[in-house]
């Protein structure tokens, strides 16, 4: 009876064991299921990670591309730009200097103008003296006494152009002549004859 109580007793024991090492190995094949179930979800997470990267690495490709297309396309503006900054430049000047043309050209029709006004004042004054020598030298008698007035101016007109080819003498220079291998291309002394009018006998 001893013998029974003990061999009952290792019965339990041993299926006290035996439940514990099932209970065990079901725990264990669930956390292994668990395992496996959480692999194929890291597996899954790894595998569209992956994916990510080639994306990702595609499009950095694509960005170095535009940022190289960018950086050659920033050059040929900056080149542009320098081009653009020296044409400016030079339209400055060019615009700067017809300014002055145009302002030297303003003067001089200013001048051109003023000497203008100033012959027509001294035609119309030649006009005028024209008609009264007409007046004078239309009767014979008022011809005679011009040419008595111009014999006697005579004299004195030699004297002063004498005079005056004396002091252009003394002068240095070649007096505004153009000079052919240093020597003016001109006569120094000029004669003048003063011959009176022939007056037609009536």
């Amino acid at each position: 009876m001893r013998k029974d109580i003990i061999k009952n007793i290792a019965i339990i024991f041993l299926l006290a064991i035996a439940s514990f090492a099932i209970y065990k190995y079901t725990i264990t094949l669930r956390e292994k299921y668990d395992l496996t179930i959480s692999l194929g979800e890291a597996n899954m997470r790894i595998t569209g990670l992956e994916k990510d990267k080639i994306s990702l690495l595609r499009q950095k490709e694509e960005l170095n591309g535009e940022v190289t297309k960018l950086s050659w396309e920033t050059a040929k503006l900056k080149n542009y730009a320098k081009a653009a900054k020296k044409r400016m430049s030079r339209l400055f000047v060019d615009t700067e200097t017809a300014r002055r043309t145009a302002e030297d050209i303003q003067t001089k029709q200013s001048l051109l103008k003023a000497e203008n006004e100033s012959i027509l004042k001294e035609k119309e004054e030649l006009l005028r003296e024209n008609d009264s020598l007409k007046l004078k030298l239309s009767s014979v008698k008022e011809l005679k006494k011009a040419m008595l007035e111009l014999r006697k101016q005579a004299p004195g007109v030699v004297a002063q152009v004498k005079k005056k080819m004396e002091e252009d003498e003394n002068l240095e220079g070649n007096r505004g002549f153009l000079l052919k291998d240093g020597q003016p291309t001109t006569a120094t002394k000029i004669k003048i004859e003063v011959i009176p009018a022939q007056i037609k006998k009536q």
